[in-house]
């Protein structure tokens, strides 16, 4: 007899429900790991980080939370089948049997090799040899809805693992294969399918977050907690930790009449000599600004821009205008640098802040444009609006999103920068995301 394992996610009855309605196997469900429930104090924990140098070859994209939960739900179906000493089927909660293969016969085929593909995706279909006339050599497979494994093959994949540079499971079998280690055949006909997305959502596929092994802090500075009710409950939401430097602190950037804030960078500066180079830091300002995302899909998007240091951006270059011209252009989007969001490893914003004095009552926003336009740093404008989006009359709800109709993008944070008619916009679109408002 043939043992069988599906790999399930606690919270998903639903694909449960789904896999036993279509099939009549008698298996053994194992708890998947949660990539929602993974953060980087897991990840710490258990030694666990992707490869952060891996790029899909098909997409260019990077290792997601959901792909690194998948890698070690497999890995632990592995590790069982070492620890049974028994060839093992392992199935997805999405497998849907195509026809009937006995357990003799699925066993007779595994005399022959490591790993057997019950079902996968062929990237080079050019490359695949034939075995005999029902089975084939693997050249670039894709999936893991249902294979079989032997205690050897597993053993080959377990002592190769390297947790802390995790790779889509389907690569690193791949990967194993194409090496030579792992002896790998595929039925030329697939005995299993997947379960239409339409009729049953997958949980990797909908979630592309990026995984970044860095914590990552929040930083705000509010000397008047009264006016920071936005920024609060819209965290609070979101379940964003906010970190607010200053509290119980007299107010010395300034007032709105003129350009001012230097303080916000003189207490940021204080605060990072606490915390390591190598954390993420993202600065918000506290009375104009409301979260509309997630803090990991914020350091998920980070990432994807591939800068040490990331700023918001508007369309008007303010305090000093006479400095528009040395900003790049543009096609789409906003060109300027606005201070009131950014996000960035604390080793490079520390930098940034260190590498000139600034009065409390000094421009922040010019201060941090000198910066980028020194080019003596690795910053980013958020152009597109990915990240944050500033005052714009256009930008609205859509669904549960904010939305930039001028760039189609979907941004995670709103910073209502101006004066009344840009508040008054920012607080229209923060009741229509919080059903709360705001009276100016």
């Amino acid at each position: 007899m043939l043992r069988k394992f599906v790999i399930n996610l606690e919270r998903r009855p639903d694909r449960k429900q789904s896999f036993l309605a279509h099939n009549s196997l008698d298996a053994e469900f194992v708890k998947a790991v949660d990539g929602n429930a993974l953060n980087s104090q897991y990840l710490r924990e258990n030694g666990v980080s992707p490869d952060t140098g891996f790029r899909c070859r098909f997409k260019g994209r990077r290792v997601s939370w959901a792909e690194v939960a998948c890698f070690l739900s497999h890995k632990g179906v592995w590790e069982r089948c070492l620890s049974l000493n028994e060839p093992l089927m392992v199935l997805e909660d999405d497998a849907v049997p195509l026809r009937h293969m006995s357990d003799e016969q699925l066993l007779d085929k595994l005399k022959a090799c490591d790993f057997l593909y019950l079902q996968r995706n062929e990237n080079e279909p050019q490359n695949v040899r034939q075995v005999d006339e029902e089975l084939e050599f693997p050249a670039y497979p894709y999936n893991t809805t249902a294979y079989c494994i032997t205690p050897e093959g597993a053993e080959k994949l377990l002592s190769s693992v390297d947790i802390t540079k995790i790779i889509p499971v389907d690569e690193f079998l791949s990967g194993s294969i194409r090496a030579g280690g792992l002896i790998a055949h595929a039925f030329s006909t697939d005995v299993y399918e997947q379960i239409d997305r339409a009729a049953l959502s997958s949980d990797i596929e909908q979630s592309d977050d990026i995984c970044v092994p860095q914590d990552c802090v929040v930083f705000t500075v509010g000397t008047d907690e009264g006016k920071c009710r936005m920024l609060y409950e819209s965290a609070q939401r979101y379940n964003v930790p906010i970190k607010n430097i200053g509290i119980g602190l007299k107010w010395c950037g300034g007032d709105t009449s003129s350009p001012g804030g230097g303080m916000k960078v003189n207490q940021l500066r204080h605060a990072l000599a606490e915390i390591d180079d190598d954390t993420i830091v993202l600065f918000v300002d506290a009375y104009d600004v409301f979260f509309a995302s997630n803090l990991r899909a914020i350091v998920s998007r980070f990432a994807e821009m591939e800068a040490k240091v990331v700023f918001a951006a508007e369309d008007q270059c303010w305090p000093d205008p006479s400095l528009a011209g040395e900003f790049p252009d543009v096609e789409i989007g906003y060109r300027y640098l606005n201070s009131g969001l950014f996000i960035g490893a604390c080793g490079e914003v520390k930098r940034i802040l260190d590498a000139a004095e600034l009065g409390d009552d000094e421009d922040d926003q010019l201060f941090y444009q000198k910066a980028f336009l020194s080019g003596d740093f690795d910053i980013r404008l958020d152009i597109e609006a990915y990240l944050f989006q500033c005052h714009d009359l256009t930008a609205t709800k859509r669904g549960y999103q904010l939305f930039n109709p001028r760039t189609r993008c979907f941004s995670c944070v709103y910073h209502g920068n101006g004066g009344l008619d840009e508040k008054q916009k920012l607080a229209r679109l923060y009741n229509a995301f919080f059903h709360s408002p705001i009276y100016l």
